[in-house]
């Protein structure tokens, strides 16, 4: 590879990073966005990734202004744009920023082979992921989306990864009302066998204190209660409205 042009690869920010001639070839992927200014043609071509970011080729206007910011000598007489999956002027463009046509093409098919294997594990652990969501099994379920986020990464596909930085984020607080909910009824079943021995023993402050407790806690998770637990509170109304109907005599 000549020494023909200055390369540079657009940030998410519109900031240019100078490539070195070594690195160039490496940078064709299709995520990126990458600038060259050839010397000899005095023209400045943006070549734009098929998966580029929307948001990074609107940064495209400024590349010219921030070039000739660091390079003041140079002249620009012409802007082309190559796009990735298109390939009028291709020859050209290679030519002039001094990249041989069959390095290009074999840089292109090895990210898009590797692109192919990552979707490949992608849709793998998001089957894996589905399942685990199906039984109920959230920490499973977040460390697949994990997984899929970590490959995502290494294909730049941000979308995805925003997707399921979300889906984690949305998942664990899922998680934390269900261990709550879990934690609760856990208690309320620790009350249940004391509100019933408590009705055996004819202990109505107690029974009416854990009456009581058992009550809000069904409240604060908005859940009836279980048909076990309900024979033992149905039993302690009865036993209440009997213990009334004492009270009411005496």
């Amino acid at each position: 590879m000549s020494h023909q042009s200055l390369a540079y690869l657009v940030t998410e920010q519109g900031a240019l990073v100078q490539l070195k001639s070594h690195s160039i070839l490496q940078n064709f992927k299709s995520h990126n966005l990458l600038v060259f200014y050839a010397f000899q043609s005095k023209i400045l071509y943006n070549w734009i990734g098929r998966r580029a970011d929307v948001h990074t080729v609107e940064n495209i206007d400024n590349t010219e202004q921030l070039i000739m910011g660091m390079h003041p000598g140079k002249t620009i007489l012409r802007h082309i744009t190559i796009y990735e999956q298109n390939r009028d002027g291709i020859e050209e463009f290679l030519k002039d920023i001094g990249i041989s046509l069959e390095d290009y093409k074999e840089r292109l098919s090895l990210w898009r082979e590797f692109e192919i294997s990552v979707y490949s594990d992608i849709q793998k652990f998001k089957i894996e992921e589905n399942n685990n969501l199906i039984l109920d099994k959230f920490v499973e379920a977040m460390d697949s989306a994990n997984h899929i986020r970590l490959l995502a990464e290494k294909i730049h596909d941000s979308a995805l990864v925003k997707e399921k930085i979300h889906f984690i984020e949305n998942l664990q607080e899922k998680k934390k009302l269900i261990d709550k909910k879990n934690t609760i009824l856990s208690e309320i079943n620790k009350l249940i066998p004391e509100l019933k021995n408590s009705i055996i023993s004819h202990n109505i402050e107690a029974a009416v204190s854990l009456y009581n407790q058992i009550t809000l806690m069904y409240k604060k998770i908005n859940q009836e209660p279980a048909k076990e637990n309900k024979a033992v509170i149905d039993e302690y109304l009865k036993f209440y409205e009997e213990w009334e109907s004492r009270i009411s005599i005496l």
